[in-house]
């Protein structure tokens, strides 16, 4: 028995002794099994010394992977703590082989299937999402500008590849070398948006085949997976826009999984492909590089947990420390303005206004956020993680980011920085499954723990996904005003995207946040005009309903309609297009607005005056296309045409000529009735003052708005008039004079003149209604997000159903080729 237990080299057949299978040797007699699961194999070398503790048994011979012998036997080692040897019949901890693939698992079937309606839920969210209007410049419009302005030649591929270009992609990612050429296949924003959902969606298969391989168990691997689709934080990443850091899921369970597998070949080269996603990666790497260096030099082991040897060690500090000289170094060279590639993790203290000293001060800096944000990331995991934190340890650098930064998407679950951590939550989570007491304090089996874990991700999706009403994001449980939920695209929505439509291919555009993406095929498309730019844009892409308008981004000083409102201001602009409130300014527009029809015109004739037209408190006259108000004994005098429709979007025309304009009380201006209501509302201008106001007339109850001034003659003003739901807009001899909020959302059912102690000729008056919110024939059809889902998830799917034939095929031809190449060199 001795001899069995510890064979020596001298004493084997000759063929073992040369690393031959054992052809015409006899197996050695059987020996009672004491374990009912599946054996696995170990080298024959791994016989010749055999671990301190535990025992061997011989149960037959077989060949290994590389035609070297290799013996079944059954060990029984350390316990999964560590701490004791496993008794007699007790479950092996040794790490089995993967369980064999079965077509009747249904597990499979079942993990694939959450796989796909995941993808389809998300799919539709993040589309709905980009056709309302809710995708902005950071980072889906980056992203696409970057990609449309190299396939039009205007950039080279080094600005998306390489860190900090200004007006591109501000990361080392290599990888959107592969985005790209998809990008180029299907160039529009959808596409980033699926492949996005596609990419997160993926990383539950290998989570699901790393899970059957650790826990041994189909069911729990499976629920884990379920657990990892539910997870808020990745719904989180799944609904802010698009961001490269939607690879780090995929990449970093896959890379676990072959590392679990000792395939550390390929575990080389899926690291190679995360340390190609961000440049923040090779920090983790070089962290846990650095641990467990420092612990095999401590212990003097050679392996991790029996996982993670001293050459891996080795292996994965140099890469983090290569990729992060290279990354450092790509930056002082290309763009020395730049301090670091990580200024985006901006760590400082600008928010605490306390007296402690700055290390103590970027702690309490939004504390309660960063608290909170650890809590929702552990929770729907029981705070298994914390059981094994030794797995865990990668987290560290970006807990400490957390600790000390000011942004606050670096701990928001709503955002795509989540995904630096979520892998090893969830391999540490399994590991902490693996144990016979997950929980340290509380009696309860593997089993229920996971059914505990997926009932804690339910709750959490509940409250906190952003497919819940309850969400935190524009849900119930938001904390400020934000975008109604759910997503939907709007006949607003609708008009607005038609009105951008109109705006060229080689045009350049200042666009509002909300805007870019749907713009960033432009030639030229910037949120801000300041700086070295050649002249003043072409067309200006505004709505002054949405959020980005009246709010500067981050890091550009001033909002949008500071910026608009100076160039309105200073420069020959007309309106091109609007609906709602949306507006399209056209640099040198003069005609009439497109995707509109003619509401209203001065009477062609006197029979057309008395027929269409409604005065009051007015002597009036027509005469050669003019029309002139005289109020009788001072009093305000009107005159109103009924429109063919009540319009919520109208720009109305007026060339005025008005007399006494020396007399202090004296006005002229323009009059808006409201449907159903003998309340009207009056733009008026006062000659003696200059101003220019908004009132409403009831029953001589005055409610002025100052608007602004008008620079005007003293007897003639083009008076240009956009109203449009609750904001009205003013144009005053070609001078933009400002804009007035809070109007009456009805309808505008009458448009007149009006003047008050002073006689006024209007030689224009015509007013103009939008048809952007007509729905064409046919209906809208967003025909780009259509094809691309329709390209890029079929595809995904069958990739997933055959899996096994798939890998079969290629293990298949890679044998098949390698073995061609064998004897031809033979």
């Amino acid at each position: 028995m001795k001899r069995i237990l510890r064979p020596k080299p001298t004493s084997l057949p000759s063929t073992v002794r040369r690393s031959r299978p054992l052809r015409d040797a006899a197996p050695p007699p059987p020996v009672a099994d004491t374990f009912s699961r599946r054996e696995p194999k170990v080298h024959l070398k791994a016989l010749i010394k055999p671990p301190s503790s535990g025992w061997l048994r011989w149960s037959g011979i077989s060949s290994g992977r590389e035609n070297a012998p290799t013996v079944r036997h059954s060990y029984a080692g350390p316990d999964r703590e560590g701490s004791h040897p496993v008794q007699r019949g007790q479950r092996n901890p040794r790490l089995p082989e993967p369980p064999a693939k079965s077509t009747g698992n249904p597990w499979r079937s079942r993990v694939i299937l959450a796989i796909v309606l995941y993808t389809f839920a998300f799919s539709v969210y993040s589309l709905l999402r980009y056709y309302s209007f809710r995708t902005v410049y950071f980072d889906l419009g980056l992203y696409t500008y970057s990609m449309n302005r190299i396939l039009h030649g205007a950039e080279g591929l080094e600005t998306l590849l390489l860190p900090s270009t200004p007006g591109h992609v501000g990361h080392v990612s290599p990888i959107l070398i592969f985005v790209y050429l998809l990008y180029a296949a299907l160039p529009s924003p959808p596409t980033l948006l699926v492949l996005q959902t596609i990419l997160l969606s993926a990383a539950a298969w290998p989570l699901f085949r790393l899970g059957e391989l650790l826990l041994e168990r189909s069911d729990h691997a499976g629920i884990v997976a379920f657990t990892y689709l539910l997870y808020p934080a990745l719904h989180g990443i799944n609904r802010f826009d698009f961001h490269v850091e939607a690879f780090l899921p995929l990449f970093g369970f896959e890379a676990l999984l072959l590392l679990v597998r000792a395939q550390y070949r390929a575990f080389v080269v899926v690291s190679l492909l995360l340390l190609l996603t961000h440049e923040f990666v090779s920090i983790i790497f070089l962290w846990s590089g650095l641990v467990l260096v420092v612990y095999h030099g401590w212990t003097k082991k050679e392996s991790f947990r029996g996982l993670v040897s001293k050459r891996t060690s080795w292996t994965i500090l140099l890469l983090g420390a290569g990729f992060l000289i290279l990354a450092e170094g790509l930056n002082r060279w290309l763009t020395p303005s730049h301090a670091s590639v990580f200024g985006w993790l901006t760590i400082t203290t600008s928010d605490y206004t306390g007296s402690l000293s700055s290390i103590y001060a970027g702690i309490l800096d939004h504390w309660t956020l960063k608290i909170r944000f650890w809590l929702l990331m552990l929770a729907p995991l029981l705070f298994l993680p914390l059981r094994e934190w030794r797995w865990a340890l990668p987290i560290v650098p970006w807990v400490a980011i957390t600790s000390y930064g000011s942004n606050t998407l670096l701990y928001d679950i709503y955002s795509q920085y989540a995904t630096f951590v979520l892998p090893f939550l969830f391999f540490s989570t399994l590991w902490a499954l693996r144990r016979t007491q997950p929980f340290p304090f509380v009696s309860m089996t593997p089993r229920r723990a996971v059914v505990f874990m997926l009932a804690a991700a339910l709750v959490a999706a509940s409250l906190l996904s952003v497919l819940s009403p309850a969400n935190a994001w524009d849900g119930a449980l938001a904390s400020t005003e934000a975008q109604a939920y759910p997503p939907s695209v709007t006949a607003l929505d609708q008009s607005t995207a038609r009105l951008l439509g109109l705006i060229p291919a080689n045009a350049s555009v200042l666009a509002q946040e909300e805007l870019f993406p749907q713009l960033s095929d432009r030639r030229e498309v910037a949120l801000d005009w300041s700086g070295s730019r050649s002249g003043p844009p072409q067309y200006i892409a505004v709505d002054i309903g949405r959020t980005w308008y009246a709010t500067p981004v981050p890091p550009i000083p001033r909002p949008l309609g500071a910026i608009a409102s100076d160039l309105l201001a200073n420069d020959s602009y007309g309106i091109a297009g609007f609906s709602g409130t949306a507006f399209v300014y056209g640099l040198g527009w003069s005609g009439p607005p497109a995707l509109s029809v003619r509401a209203l015109d001065l009477p062609r004739s006197a029979a057309d005056l008395s027929r269409n037209w409604t005065f009051a408190n007015a002597s009036w006259t027509w005469s050669l296309g003019t029309l002139n108000l005289s109020p009788v004994a001072s009093e305000i005098g009107f005159g109103s045409s009924l429109l063919a429709s009540p319009a919520d979007s109208v720009l109305l025309t007026a060339d005025m000529h008005f007399a006494n304009a020396s007399t202090t009380t004296a006005w002229s201006g323009v009059v808006l009735g409201l449907p159903g209501s003998l309340d009207f509302w009056l733009l008026y201008l006062e000659p003696a003052s200059g101003q220019v106001r908004f009132a409403r007339f009831l029953s001589g109850l005055w409610n002025d708005k100052e608007i602004g001034m008008y620079t005007a003659s003293a007897a003639a003003v083009h008076l240009q008039v956009l109203i449009s739901g609750e904001s009205v807009q003013v144009w005053a001899d070609g001078y933009r004079v400002g804009a007035a909020y809070g109007v009456p959302s009805p309808s505008i059912q009458r448009i007149g003149g009006a003047s008050f102690s002073q006689n006024v000729t209007f030689s224009s008056l015509t007013a103009e209604e939008s048809v952007a919110d007509r729905v064409p024939p046919g209906g809208y059809i967003p025909w780009d997000g259509i094809v691309a889902f329709s390209v890029l998830v079929p595809p995904f799917i069958l990739l997933l159903v055959f899996e096994t034939q798939l890998q079969a095929g290629t293990h298949a031809a890679w044998s098949f080729l390698r073995g061609h190449g064998q004897r031809r060199r033979g």
